[in-house]
């Protein structure tokens, strides 16, 4: 009977550890349960944490080559208007010398009008001096021809 009663106690103690195995064993699973899905739930938030700042670091790029883009456009606008200016000022200067040259041209033709009209007085003055001189010498003649007539003349009469 005490061998009996020993091992219906050691037959209880038995199921009692393998019910305290068996617990400790679907604790073990259920903690590994866990375990698994807060790693499953770590890495899905790593990832995500991951896509977001891939998000972020693409969209900053977006936003960098747009500016870099905007400030491309705008340097070659600043350019395109430096040249229009320069194209500008070198037109207006090319403008101003040409009218500089047209009114040193005109200067120049109207000395030159005015040396050819001077020369055409004097011209004038030359020919009325000599015009003057021959009609004198002319008038001189024709006095001393009409002295000469009436000195013979005179001559004539004084003799008859």
């Amino acid at each position: 009977a005490a061998c009996k009663a020993a091992k219906a106690q050691q037959a209880r103690e038995a199921a009692k550890a393998a019910e305290v195995a068996e617990e400790t064993r679907r604790q073990c699973a259920a903690a590994a349960q866990r375990a698994w899905v807060q790693q499953e739930l770590a890495e899905q938030v790593a990832r995500e944490e991951c896509r977001r700042e891939e998000v972020k670091a693409q969209e900053r790029q977006r936003r960098d080559a747009e500016e870099s883009a905007r400030r491309e456009v705008a340097w070659k606008q600043q350019i395109q208007q430096r040249r229009r200016d320069e194209a500008a000022c070198l037109a207006e200067e090319r403008a101003q010398k040409e009218a500089q040259q047209r009114a040193l041209e005109e200067v120049a033709l109207k000395r030159e009008r005015q040396a050819a009209l001077a020369q055409s007085l004097e011209l004038a003055e030359v020919q009325q001096r000599r015009l003057y001189e021959e009609r004198r010498a002319a008038a001189e003649e024709q006095e001393i021809r009409e002295q000469a007539e009436a000195a013979a003349a005179r001559d004539e009469q004084r003799q008859r």
